[in-house]
């Protein structure tokens, strides 16, 4: 239904935002991590332990990202096979149509002995000229 069809859409823009959010935070804890090294005022076995850290955190976004990125791509694909499948509804209704117009053109047509007959009455009106 529509309302499927607009929540799907919706729940997909949602998502797209939240793996631009969840980007976005991968890219300053990386770079936090970068910070932390270069902080002098630490001791170097701190540095590298926080810095450590971050990037295991950054690790758990990352796979985070990456199962999101996947439920996107699911509906993505679904979206498509929803407006593949309207297109071919729309198709078949056509083609019905199209049926319909034909019956109804080959019922109004004249038979083929009706058809010798004008052709018959057209040729003697021919010769007469």
């Amino acid at each position: 239904s529509d309302i499927n069809l607009l929540e799907l859409m919706m729940s997909k823009d949602v998502l797209e935002r939240s793996c631009q959010k969840l980007r976005q935070k991968i890219q300053l804890v990386r770079d936090q991590a970068q910070a932390t090294l270069k902080n002098e005022a630490e001791s170097e076995a701190s540095r590298k332990a926080h810095a450590r850290r971050l990037l295991q955190r950054k690790a758990e976004m990352e796979q985070t990202l990456e199962s999101q990125l996947q439920a996107l791509t699911n509906m993505e694909k679904i979206l498509h096979s929803v407006e593949m499948a309207e297109t071919n509804n729309s198709i078949v209704a056509g083609m019905q149509s199209g049926h319909q117009v034909l019956e109804e053109l080959n019922a109004n047509m004249a038979s083929t002995e009706e058809i010798d007959e004008l052709m018959t009455d057209l040729s003697m009106e021919l010769e007469n000229v």
